[in-house]
Order: structure tokens, then sequence, then C-alpha cells
């Protein structure tokens, strides 16, 4: 872009607004590794390659959730709803059918 590094800014982000895309991609990069794979074939795949959440992951105010279980030894933080995991496509299996794989 011709700028310097000093005017080049990254943000932190979350939430499904920054995971969709992510798993987009996964799914288009698995599909294209083993066209033959189907739509459940694909999931599965995705499933095994989730590293579980630690539960201060899923955690926020309790004042921001009003009836959510406190976290033990913190009690102003509580446990909330969040995914089923994060995806890493390091734990993503060889293949899922009998054609593609790495």
């Amino acid at each position: 872009t011709g700028e310097g590094v000093e005017n080049c800014f990254y943000a932190y982000e979350q939430g499904t607004s920054m995971a969709a895309p992510h798993v987009s991609a996964a799914l288009a990069l698995l599909k294209a590794r083993d066209p033959a794979a189907s739509r459940e074939d694909i999931i599965s795949m995705l499933r095994a390659a989730l590293d579980p959440r630690e539960s201060l992951q899923c955690a926020s105010l309790c004042s921001q959730y009003p009836g959510a279980t406190p976290i033990e030894g913190s009690p102003d933080m509580c446990a909330r709803p969040c995914g089923e995991g994060l995806l890493n496509m390091a734990n993503v299996p060889v293949k899922a059918t009998g054609a593609g794989g790495r």
C-alpha cells in the first residue's frame, strides 16, 4: 500500500462475525481437498479438529448475563454459551472418504 509500518494497524476482534469467514474458508479447503466428501463428512472433520475451550474462555461479567451461573472462585464471572470449541486445522483427519486427502 506504500504506507510505512507506523501507519498500519491491527485490531483484536472476536465473535461470530470473525468466526464465520474463518470456518467458511476451512470448509472450502476441506471440500477442495476431498471433493467426494459429503456434508456429514465435512462436519465430522471440522468437529474432529476442534480444540476444547476452557471455562474461563466462555465467561463474562455476571452483570452482563443475568441468571447465568457464577464460576466457582470467580463470583463476578459467569459461564455463558459459546461455540463447541476453537477450530484447529492441524487437527483435521487425513481424509474423510476414499478420494482426496493430504
